[in-house]
């Protein structure tokens, strides 16, 4: 039986390159202030407001990595899955 199967994945570089650059950014400012004591920029934010903020952009980078269309094509018709919504 001939069939065709595909995996893509997410291969936007931007958004590869953003989610990074804010999780560098907010582990950055998380070692700065909670670990060497100096509050990041010149109005800090609270601790868990930086905690929750890398919490959320480690999430994305992690829904980014792991998104994935699974197509395969065969005789008894196309079938697809939409890895982390279906």
């Amino acid at each position: 039986m001939n069939t065709f199967s595909e995996v893509q994945r997410f291969k936007i570089k931007c958004a590869w390159l953003i989610a990074i650059a804010f999780n560098g950014i907010f582990i950055y400012a998380m070692m700065q202030q909670l670990i060497w004591g100096k509050p990041f920029g010149t109005k800090p934010a609270p601790d868990w407001v930086l905690i929750v903020s890398e919490l959320f952009f480690l999430l994305l980078l992690f829904f980014i990595i792991s998104i994935r269309l699974k197509t395969t094509i065969g005789f008894n018709g196309i079938r697809y899955h939409f890895c982390l919504f279906q």
